[in-house]
């Protein structure tokens, strides 16, 4: 299984938004003519962090993160579909951290 990319941190009092973008070169995901359609869903593995908001700018998904426990590390997914019917579903590591 591949490393997954890593966020940085957030505090359970921070609202922030994290960003995939899936035409990345590194991980070219979204062909090229191709286009996300709809709202992307965004979840994350433990639940407890909540997820305000989710936009779209051309191969860029964001979600706005809220909540979370201190010291938990989560794993952030955003599943896509395209114009050409495709789905796909990348994930990123975030940690939560103890506000100062």
């Amino acid at each position: 299984m591949p490393k997954l990319p890593r966020f940085d941190p957030k505090a359970p009092t921070d609202v922030l938004p994290y960003s995939l973008n899936f035409a990345d070169p590194s991980d070219r995901w979204l062909a090229i003519g191709d286009a996300i359609t709809g709202t992307p869903t965004v979840a994350t593995d433990p639940t407890d962090m909540t997820v305000q908001a989710v936009s779209t700018d051309g191969s860029m998904v964001t979600a706005w993160l809220s909540g979370g426990t201190s010291g938990t590390d989560y794993v952030v997914s955003y599943t896509i579909t395209t114009s050409f019917g495709d789905h796909a579903t990348r994930s990123a590591n975030l940690f939560c951290i103890t506000p100062r």
